[in-house]
C-alpha cells in the first residue's frame, strides 16, 4: 500500500456528481509525500472495503477524493479510510469537461485492471 488516509467525508462543489462520477471527499491538512495523480485503491466504510479510483490533487485544502466502483449510497459525515495501492497517472491539468470525463473513464478502466492484478487486501 502506498498510503492510507482516514477522515470524515465532506461536501465539496459536487462537480464529480454533475459529471456522473460522485466521489467521497476527505480534506487533507497538508500535502503528503506522494505525488499528485490518480491511484488504484480501496475505500473502507464501516469495515467494508470498496474498490475505488482515487485522485489526489492540488487545491486548498489539498484534495483527496475517491470514486467508488459499483457503489451507490450516501456516506457524508461518515469516517472512511482511503487506501492507495498503485499510481496509475500523474496529475495533469484538464481544462474541458469532455476531456475530463474521458480521462476519468480511462482511469476507472485502469483501476479495474490494476486491482484485478493485485492481491485483495484482508
Amino acid at each position: 500500500m502506498l498510503f492510507s488516509v482516514s477522515g470524515v467525508v465532506v461536501r465539496r462543489s459536487g462537480r464529480g456528481t454533475k459529471l456522473g462520477f460522485p466521489t467521497v471527499n476527505v480534506s487533507v491538512t497538508a500535502p503528503a509525500d506522494w505525488p499528485y495523480g490518480s491511484y488504484a485503491g480501496y475505500v473502507l466504510i464501516e469495515q467494508q472495503r470498496y474498490p475505488a479510483a482515487i485522485y489526489y490533487g492540488p487545491s486548498l485544502p489539498v484534495h483527496l477524493e475517491a470514486y467508488l466502483l459499483d457503489f451507490s449510497g450516501n456516506v457524508y459525515n461518515q469516517l472512511v479510510t482511503i487506501e492507495g495501492y498503485q499510481l496509475i497517472r500523474l496529475h495533469e491539468p484538464i481544462f474541458d469537461q469532455t476531456s475530463l470525463i474521458q480521462t476519468i473513464q480511462s482511469d476507472i478502466n485502469l483501476v479495474r485492471q490494476c486491482l484485478a492484478a493485485l492481491p485483495k487486501p484482508a
